[in-house]
């Protein structure tokens, strides 16, 4: 009997409800929705063609879905980055991670990047946690949230801010500090100058111990304008919307490009240093690059002499569209604090698509072509690098003879130590 009850008040809110879900269609409504639909998604077609010529080699099935998958990357951070987000009312959102990636960005780091005015006061809090580093960049140009106007740089670097260095942190970790072209009046607390042409802020969350060290929680408002925020205007949802395509195609083009000059001025199997001015560099540390090219028996050695004061350093590789190759499931990066250095002070990595049984293996994960990035941070010196291109077979004959055998055992260990890090992260 109550079974039957509740079917039969079910079909009464159903009936009663039925007017609410009533088909509004007609043939001109039908044709409106569609002709706009169309004006919004039509540009993402011819992105593809457009960025096809840097592909290492057209005709690889594989480098194609790929191209596609960054282009994917590249629509879903535009939607989140222009639709989520405004100088107004602020909120930081992830703009590297696995799913999103591009620029040669470093695998240590977590990237969050926030919009803001030229002339605004806002407030930033939070709680700095353990990882290495927090450091919150204050950029000018278009990087965000209007896509690349210059696709082959990414703007300028108008000053870093460390949470180590330039707030107070009470004893609980966390802090407060107010960011404006003037101090405000009778303000007391600790405030950072945003200097004339600002667009952007870049957070840099870098880790060194990705499973025991913890990110930072972060928050930003804006203190002169109202909290609540608007219901946005269909004007403003149509001209967000509308520029996902130019996101899509400047971002994508834009990494593409910067791997492309990369082997080209550097050359490749070389490592030489790079001024990152024009690409929105940190500006306590220096960048080399160099290109790759790996058959799959061969080799890259790369040696550095690991500077006595050293607060940062890292190597990793990319891809040709400068995508980071699968950091979360390979050994395609190694830092200052997982790095084995040689009882010379040398540290020396092996790039290859074969497991060299070494510790400082690079995995190449099968691409025969890519770059190759090293930062070292405010160090006492910068080292010279070195790369000698060999056999995989006679990797030992050129490293120490104390360098340790890592088993398929140990490497297989390593890696799932790496994707627990790797998820415990701050990513989304």
């Amino acid at each position: 009997m109550k079974k039957i009850k509740r079917i039969s008040i079910c079909a009464a809110l159903a009936i009663f409800c039925l007017p609410a879900f009533a088909d509004n269609r007609t043939p001109e409504t039908n044709a409106l929705v569609s002709a706009e639909w169309h004006s919004l998604v039509d540009p993402l077609g011819p992105i593809a063609e457009k960025v096809a010529g840097y592909l290492s080699d057209p005709n690889d099935p594989q480098l194609r879905r790929e191209m596609y998958r960054a282009l994917f990357s590249g629509i879903s951070l535009g939607y989140l980055g222009l639709t989520n987000s405004d100088p107004k009312h602020p909120d930081f959102f992830p703009y590297t991670t696995q799913a999103y990636n591009a620029f040669s960005n470093n695998p240590d780091d977590d990237y969050y990047v926030v919009p803001i005015e030229d002339g605004a006061v806002y407030k930033i809090t939070g709680f700095r946690g353990t990882v290495k580093k927090v450091d919150f960049q204050i950029g000018a140009g278009m990087l965000i949230p209007r896509g690349i106007v210059d696709e082959y740089y990414l703007g300028k670097n108008l000053g870093n801010y460390d949470l180590n260095d330039d707030v107070h942190l009470r004893k609980d970790g966390s802090f407060e500090v107010i960011l404006s072209a003037e101090r405000p009046a009778g303000y007391k607390g600790d405030w950072w100058l945003m200097k004339p042409g600002v667009s952007n802020i870049l957070v840099r969350q870098i880790s060194y111990d990705w499973v025991h060290e913890v990110d930072a929680r972060l928050a930003i408002e804006r203190l002169d304008t109202p909290a609540v925020k608007p219901r946005p205007s269909a004007e403003q949802l149509e001209a967000n919307l509308r520029q996902i395509a130019g996101w899509t195609e400047t971002t994508v083009k834009a990494s593409a490009q910067f791997i492309k000059s990369i082997r080209s001025e550097m050359g490749i199997n070389k490592i030489a240093y790079k001024n990152m001015a024009a690409y929105a560099g940190h500006l306590t540390q220096r960048y080399a690059y160099g290109g790759f090219d790996l058959k799959p028996d061969e080799a890259l050695v790369v040696e550095a002499k690991v500077p006595k004061q050293c607060r940062y350093w890292s190597i990793h590789l990319v891809d040709d569209f400068g995508y980071m190759i699968d950091w979360m499931n390979r050994q395609t990066n190694i830092n200052g604090f997982n790095a084995k250095i040689d009882k010379d002070g040398v540290f020396r990595a092996v790039i290859s698509a074969q497991d060299p049984g070494v510790p400082n293996w690079l995995d190449t994960a099968g691409y025969k072509t890519g770059a190759i990035q090293v930062r070292w941070e405010k160090c006492n010196e910068w080292p010279d690098h070195k790369a000698s291109l060999i056999k995989v077979a006679d990797v030992r004959n050129v490293l120490p003879r104390e360098t340790p055998t890592v088993t398929a055992e140990a490497r297989d260990a390593s890696i799932r130590m790496r994707r627990r890090g790797a998820q415990m992260r701050k990513r989304w």
